[in-house]
């Protein structure tokens, strides 16, 4: 087992609690869901906007390979201080569903 170089903080299931509770009271408000946004030679890729929990309108892409849906999978987060781009390499996985949001 990996020893962390520090501890949750006493009231971190708590909070963590606390927060989920939070999350759950907004809607997703899923919308403008578009098919075949975006030209990829391995995956069919939809966009889609959701309203965030700050009230601005988000964006995001689920990219599948081609003749395929029910497979497992893939969520591209990236990286701090970056913007989610359109899949590629590194956004994507073989055999996989992948996500991103922008």
């Amino acid at each position: 087992m990996i020893e962390l170089p520090y501890s949750k903080p006493e009231d971190f299931l708590e909070f963590w609690q606390e927060t989920l509770a939070e999350a759950m009271t907004f809607r997703l408000d899923l919308s403008n869901f578009k098919l075949n946004t975006y030209e990829s030679p391995t995956h069919q890729v939809d966009s889609f906007s959701f309203l965030g929990i700050d009230g601005e309108i988000k964006n995001g892409w689920v990219a599948y390979p081609h003749g395929s849906r029910g497979l497992p999978g893939f969520l591209w987060v990236p990286p701090y201080g970056r913007e989610s781009k359109l899949p590629d390499e590194y956004g994507t996985r073989d055999g996989m569903v992948s996500l991103s949001f922008n």
